[in-house]
């Protein structure tokens, strides 16, 4: 009978007893690994021969085979009677009715043999050792229940600690904020109530009254010398109370316990307020050459009709000694009005800024690797806002159109550069698709909005407004072919076109013909190391930043050198880009994020 049986377990492919067996459509059964075995040597990946009727069965999925449950019940079977089988001593002969349970046995043994080769060990009966070991498990499996019980309650309390931790973190912050813009609304009521800042305000427009006044009237109007004294003495008096008044206003600030940073705001906008109301320092003469001025006077009374000789020859004294001692106004050396911060160290670690440009008065920043712009008041160094997360992509260059829009450029796939027009705001994005049949290399904006292109084959275009302030017309002129390696690039008001070279550190100024207007440096003349950046204010002086240097190049419309601004004496450091600010200030930013704002008397 037992024959039957394993006839029928085993397997007609491997010979062995079945394991995992599977049912063909045909009903026979064979090993899950055999039949895997027939679809892998068969021609086709789904058709199954089956060994023992040689039927071919189409689009056999193996894994979902049916299992052939009787087959599995018979071998079940078998396996439970050869385990009854082993369960005799293979010495003697009896039944396993006992467990040695020593270390160096733990096996089950006969009643012959714990009394002979198992002497003096740890016995005991198979069924108690067993009910031993059950409750052991039991045991275990009721302390890992417990462990399991606690370490939910612990994830629950953690949970449930988080959450109370994050609302009082939210209440703390908000509560934080609210204190702030209480303590910033306090202090900005208090400063615009202060009489102080009232009376500076006052002298300061006394101030600018004298300045206009003595910059329209010839000083030969002045009736005497005592005049020009008590002018003088006007003068000194107006701006000892401008300082008293400054310094009265700091102290009572700092009496209130405001802020550092408060202080450092309303040190700003007073400097603002200097600015806005004295473009220029006064610069009085002395009271000493007040005599050179009443001879002036005295000559030009002289020289008029019915004048004497004798006059007329006092008069040429009078007037030689006024050439000996004329007088003179001071030369206004270049000065920063404000520095401010467009990064927080903190937090902006990695930054690379490439380009700014300037809003009215809004100054606009963009930076590469995090892409973002940001806009800052450049009067107070003021922070006013950036883009939304995810609207800039790799920009590289921003150009000013007018008041209200700048041109921004973006690096696209494959280094090719993209236009799009922002506005003031930084809320809106409209691409700008000009006309031209090359790639963009270089972008640049005059300073009456009108935009100029250098492609990568180093040929120049200019943009066709049908009408000022038609900036978005996409029509392009070429204007001429250059042969030089462009790094930078500007355009004037009038039509001349800078390039920078790169090769040779040398920036050609052309006309629209593509005719060589200047050269600067001069021939075997070496003025740049690293070239950065160019632009034209609205006089026409050109601006070119130095960054290896660290200067500031001023060159006027023919060409000559008007002014250089050296980043030691000025403390600014590796400048990477600048725009001027109406016709004698210029912005300068460096790589790290910092902007200084510079008079620099063009």
């Amino acid at each position: 009978m037992m024959d039957v049986f394993t006839d029928l377990v085993t397997c007609s492919i491997c010979w062995s007893r079945m394991e995992d067996p599977r049912c063909l459509p045909c009903l026979h059964a064979f090993c899950y690994e055999c039949i895997a075995g027939l679809r892998e040597c068969g021609l086709s990946p789904t058709a199954i021969h089956c060994p023992s009727c040689s039927v071919r069965h189409e689009n056999v999925i193996i894994e979902q085979l049916p299992q052939d449950f009787k087959i599995v019940q018979i071998i079940d079977r078998m396996e439970q009677k050869d385990l009854l089988d082993s369960s005799t001593c293979f010495e003697h002969k009896k039944q396993l009715e006992l467990f040695c349970y020593s270390s160096t046995c733990l096996l089950p043994i006969c009643y012959k043999c714990s009394i002979t080769s198992h002497q003096n060990h740890d016995i005991a009966e198979m069924r108690e050792y067993y009910q031993a070991l059950m409750g052991q498990v039991t045991e275990a499996e009721k302390s890992m229940n417990v462990t399991i019980n606690n370490m939910g309650m612990y994830h629950d309390r953690r949970l449930k600690l988080q959450s109370t931790g994050n609302k009082l973190k939210m209440m703390v912050d908000h509560k934080v904020n609210d204190l702030v813009m209480q303590e910033k609304m306090r202090f900005r009521s208090e400063f615009s109530e202060d009489s102080e800042l009232i009376q500076l305000n006052h002298l300061q427009l006394q101030l600018m009254d004298l300045k206009q006044r003595l910059t329209c009237n010839s000083f030969a109007t002045w009736s005497n010398g005592r005049e020009m004294k008590d002018v003088h003495q006007l003068v000194t008096r107006l701006t000892r109370d401008l300082n008293h008044t400054c310094d009265s206003a700091v102290s009572s600030i700092k009496g209130k316990q405001v802020s550092a940073q408060d202080l450092a705001v309303f040190t700003t906008v007073v400097h603002g307020l200097l600015r806005d109301r004295m473009q220029k320092p006064l610069a009085v003469p002395a009271p000493d050459s007040c005599l050179s001025v009443e001879r002036s006077r005295e000559s030009l009374n002289s020289a008029s009709p019915g004048a004497t000789a004798d006059d007329s020859r006092s008069s040429s004294t009078d007037t030689s000694s006024s050439k000996s001692s004329p007088v003179k106004f001071s030369h206004q050396a270049p000065q920063v009005i404000i520095r401010f911060q467009v990064v927080n160290p903190s937090f902006d670690k990695y930054v690379e800024i490439r380009d700014c440009c300037l809003l009215g008065e809004d100054f606009v920043v963009i930076d590469k690797r995090n892409e973002w712009i940001k806009s800052f008041d450049v009067g107070i160094g003021r922070y006013i806002g950036a883009n939304k997360k995810g609207m800039v992509c790799m920009p590289i260059g921003v150009h000013t159109i007018n008041n209200n829009t700048m041109l921004l450029v973006e690096e696209s796939v494959g280094q090719t550069l993209e236009l799009f027009f922002v506005n003031k705001a930084l809320t809106e994005k409209e691409p700008f698709e000009p006309e031209i049949p090359e790639d963009i290399h270089e972008v640049a904006t005059s300073p009456t909005g009108q935009i100029y292109i250098c492609t990568k084959s180093m040929a120049v275009y200019e943009q066709q407004q049908v009408a000022p302030g038609h900036f978005r017309d996409t029509c392009f002129q070429r204007l001429f072919q250059t042969n030089i390696t462009v790094s930078a690039m500007a355009a004037s008001g009038t039509g001349t076109v800078a390039l920078g070279c790169a090769r040779d550190h040398v920036i050609y100024a052309y006309d629209r013909t593509g005719q060589l207007k200047w050269r600067f440096p001069a021939e075997s003349a070496t003025a740049f190391k690293r070239l950065k950046q160019l632009n034209y204010n609205l006089t026409g002086n050109l601006v070119a930043v130095d960054n290896y240097f660290q200067q500031v190049h001023i060159i006027a419309p023919d060409g000559s050198v008007r002014r250089i601004l050296h980043g030691r004496g000025l403390q600014f450091a590796r400048p990477i880009c600048v725009t001027p600010r109406g016709d004698n200030q210029v912005i300068i930013m460096s790589e790290v994020g910092s902007v200084v704002v510079i008079e620099s008397y063009m």
